[in-house]
């Protein structure tokens, strides 16, 4: 089963190629920089490409299962807001046939209706606002941009903040509240390769932690 990587070499990017070989998976990797991933598994297929271009991604897309986003915060300080980007990345997935966009929000940033989040977790998010007010936005605008179509199913995990790089597998994924502040960038990364087959959080953003 072909899976797709865009944001492949992001810190949460990496480990979505490096885990994606366990569950079976044929993996491509959708990058502006494929030297990045030189000492990455060679059993990537791995595709040089602007997330601008939909014809690029169209061909990239073709016979996948799903479409993964490893793209974060660190991606405002060098290119278009993901959020931007999204609108031609789901043109294309449609084009390509693929009906699965699985990525990363913020359990910070973004507050749903329903949430019981704690007092530290609303605080984090106030103060994330203030000093990155961009990144609170950019989030807010892929949840509603996804939420607003119907082509697409989708997933969002929303992690409160991403720490440490350790393959626990003790995570939990919760609707309305967060079991912890953190997760680390590898448990995130294995609930996103779960929800490749799994149908449990079709279009819904669970706090995951």
């Amino acid at each position: 089963m072909k899976i797709v990587v865009i944001g492949a070499t992001g810190k949460t990017g990496l480990h979505l190629l490096r885990q994606a070989a366990a569950f079976g998976y044929e993996v491509t990797a959708y990058v502006r920089n494929p030297s990045k991933l030189k000492d990455v598994a060679p059993a990537i297929t791995v595709i040089r490409g602007e997330l601008t271009d939909r014809d690029s991604m169209v061909r990239a897309f073709a016979g996948a299962r799903a479409v993964l986003s490893g793209l974060g915060y660190a991606n405002l300080k060098s290119g278009p807001k993901p959020s931007g980007l999204l609108p031609d990345i789901l043109t294309a997935m449609e084009k390509a046939g693929v009906a699965r966009y699985i990525g990363i929000s913020s359990g910070a940033a973004v507050t749903l209706p329903g949430d019981k989040k704690p007092f530290v977790a609303v605080l984090v998010g106030k103060i994330l606002k203030i000093f990155r007010e961009d990144a609170v936005n950019d989030k807010r605008e892929e949840v509603k941009i996804l939420s607003g179509q119907h082509t697409i199913a989708w997933v969002l995990a929303r992690p409160t903040r991403l720490f440490g790089d350790a393959l626990t597998g003790k995570y939990q994924a919760n609707l309305y509240r967060p079991r912890k502040l953190w997760v680390s960038r590898a448990d995130i990364a294995d609930f996103l390769l779960r929800q490749v087959e799994s149908d449990e959080w079709l279009n819904k953003a669970p706090f995951v932690s």
